[in-house]
């Protein structure tokens, strides 16, 4: 059951739709107020995957032009998330 909800997340528009709308624009909302808008500093959540079956939730970031997953954020920008 669990994977074809996380499959159906993945794949399904109207799904990714409402995963943006409760979660990713309002944490995409704080971040510009903690990191602004400019074009070396503007952080933002792109994509969140649930971690199903044993599996490492997938969860990327944008800063600039580069995506990157949780993991890979440095320690400053993990603090400041928290302020």
């Amino acid at each position: 059951m669990y994977t074809n909800i996380n499959e159906t997340s993945v794949t399904n528009n109207s799904i990714k739709g409402i995963v943006s709308q409760k979660y990713i624009n309002p944490i995409n909302s704080a971040l510009l107020n903690i990191f602004g808008n400019g074009n070396r500093t503007k952080f933002q959540l792109i994509e969140i995957i649930p971690p199903l079956e044993g599996k490492v939730a997938q969860i990327t970031f944008r800063k600039g032009d580069s995506e990157f997953h949780y993991n890979y954020l440095s320690a400053g920008e993990k603090n400041d998330e928290v302020h």
